[in-house]
């Protein structure tokens, strides 16, 4: 199942990819855990820490 994180708007909420599941609304009293597959990233990443492209 494939979720997108959207922040914004005053809420923050995961998009499901597959228009069979409804949105899940997350609060500041909400609980969870999360497994994710990294596809890209955006920093460069170096041993002493992260640097902006």
């Amino acid at each position: 199942m494939v979720k997108r994180l959207e922040m914004g708007q005053g809420r923050t909420r995961l998009l499901p990819e597959n228009s069979d599941f409804e949105p899940i609304e997350l609060s500041a009293e909400s609980e969870a855990d999360f497994f994710a597959v990294v596809s890209s990233v955006v920093k460069i990443l170096r041993p002493w820490g992260l640097a902006l492209l």
